[in-house]
């Protein structure tokens, strides 16, 4: 993927084209923003074009060093944490990292350290990151990649040269989704607008058996006879995800309520029965449950019992829908 491929990020790509054309590359970056919208699929890029064969200032995506890095295969550009069942880049991370970056490059002209979700460094990497941060080996780039760059440490992220990432309009989004990705109009609007316009996480969903389940739990909610099946209590990711649908719905409801347009909805496939419940929710209501869903997320993740959390959903919110 080249450059002219990354949607919805054409300012940060014309800065980082300027920067590679008047040949003054920081040493370290922090690619920062939301989830889903580009960051790293960016600085990949990044590494093409600074190396690319080809090319000044833009990957050609054909050459041997851009394909190499296409592959994860290239001898000088390094993407961390490397192992798929760990977010944590750990000390032994970083001292790998150092030794590497310490070696002169085998075939870039210039090496570079990809950190995915830098702030997941724990203190005693942070601690050994800065300390090369300090004193930056020669024709050696370091990208930090960050959701959360509040976590990460004021002393590393002050050495860094800081790009924001922000997600696509969603109207945008949608019609992509629709024009490139061959995707229909109600799930290429639900996913540009229950992933607030962040390309890669629509993506990453873009299958309309998404669109099916969506709905299965919106069912949940509001069939008052029950027979629309439980939501699964034995996969507590899929469970969040209920939750998440559920979360989107309520929002829809409060949006109605202050006269929102309804194409502005995320479910805008199901507006008659946004409708139809909408009265039967106060204020006060959908506050108390945005509230009990956001605090179920993290329940979920401390090993609350599933059972516990859907019986207290019903409570707080089934029972209302149903009064």
């Amino acid at each position: 993927m080249s450059f002219d491929s990354l949607k919805g990020q054409d300012g940060n790509v014309a800065l980082l084209k300027s920067i590679l054309k008047a040949g003054r590359l920081p040493a370290a970056f922090l690619f920062w923003g939301e989830e889903g919208v580009g960051k790293k699929l960016t600085a990949l890029n990044f590494a093409k074009a600074i190396n690319c064969e080809e090319n000044k200032n833009a990957p050609c995506d054909k050459c041997a060093s851009c394909r190499k890095i296409d592959s994860n295969n290239h001898p000088d550009v390094h993407l961390l944490p490397k192992e798929e069942d760990s977010t944590a880049i750990k000390i032994e991370d970083i001292r790998t990292l150092q030794k590497s970056a310490g070696l002169k490059s085998f075939e870039a002209v210039k090496k570079v350290f990809i950190l995915d979700e830098a702030h997941n460094l724990t203190p005693e990497a942070a601690n050994a990151f800065l300390k090369i941060l300090e004193e930056p080996p020669q024709d050696t780039l370091f990208i930090l990649v960050s959701s959360k760059p509040e976590l990460l440490f004021s002393t590393i992220t002050s050495r860094c040269q800081k790009i924001r990432f922000s997600a696509m309009d969603k109207r945008e989004l949608k019609s992509f989704l629709k024009k490139e990705h061959a995707l229909g109009a109600d799930i290429s609007h639900y996913l540009a607008y229950f992933y607030q316009g962040r390309l890669g996480a629509a993506l990453r969903m873009k299958d309309e058996a998404v669109l099916k389940e969506k709905n299965r739990v919106i069912d949940w909610l509001i069939d008052e006879r029950g027979s629309s099946g439980e939501l699964d209590l034995e996969d507590r990711a899929a469970l969040k995800d209920s939750l998440e649908v559920i979360l989107a719905w309520l929002r829809d409801i409060y949006l109605i309520k202050t006269g929102i347009t309804h194409a502005e909805l995320i479910n805008s496939d199901r507006v008659n029965d946004l409708l139809k419940i909408m009265p039967r929710l106060s204020f006060y209501d959908l506050d108390t449950a945005v509230q009990f869903l956001s605090d179920a997320s993290l329940y979920l993740e401390q090993n609350v019992n599933p059972k516990l959390i859907l019986a207290n959903l019903k409570v707080k919110l089934w029972t209302k829908l149903h009064k």
